[in-house]
């Protein structure tokens, strides 16, 4: 998709909407993966995504500087969170990962400034360097007990 494509979806928001949810299943049902205007996929009025069920992993930068998201649930089948993923997304406050996450991406979270709690389960064996570097507001973190491996600076600066 060119950009002009997009800023013809933009500027049309209400049909362009339709069409764009349309285009991102197209993309999910062919595992076509890529980030434009960067979200992967465009939050809902609230801020919320709901990744679709059946994705199996989130791509590198997919997210990346995607600050309208505000929370974001990551399904069971998802078994890997790319690097970067979901960096410097300052008005993530709610995540939720899925039992079948098993590696979380060097700086996949890295810099979401309004991220106050996580909870990594059971299913994760791997967290990357920096995965969760400069989230100055988080308050409650729990790692679950498969977590092999912690990357450098994986949770410095924060709270």
């Amino acid at each position: 998709m060119d950009g002009e494509s997009r800023k013809f979806l933009r500027r049309h928001a209400s049909v362009g909407r339709r069409i764009w949810n349309l285009f991102i299943l197209f993309l999910f049902s062919n595992k076509v993966w890529k980030s434009w205007a960067g979200c992967w996929v465009w939050p809902d009025i609230n801020g919320h995504v709901n990744i679709p069920s059946g994705s199996t992993k989130i791509p590198n930068g997919a997210f990346n500087g995607c600050n309208s998201l505000k929370s974001l649930t990551i399904p069971d089948s998802v078994t890997s969170i790319g690097s970067s993923a979901f960096q410097s997304n300052s008005a993530l406050q709610s995540l939720t990962i899925g039992d079948g996450v098993e590696s979380i991406g060097a700086s996949a979270f890295q810099s979401c400034t309004s991220l106050q709690s996580v909870t990594i389960p059971d299913s994760v064996t791997s967290i990357g360097s920096s995965a969760f570097l400069s989230n100055s507001a988080l308050q409650s973190l729990t790692i679950g007990d498969g977590v092999e491996s912690i990357g450098a600076s994986a949770f410095q600066s924060c709270t």
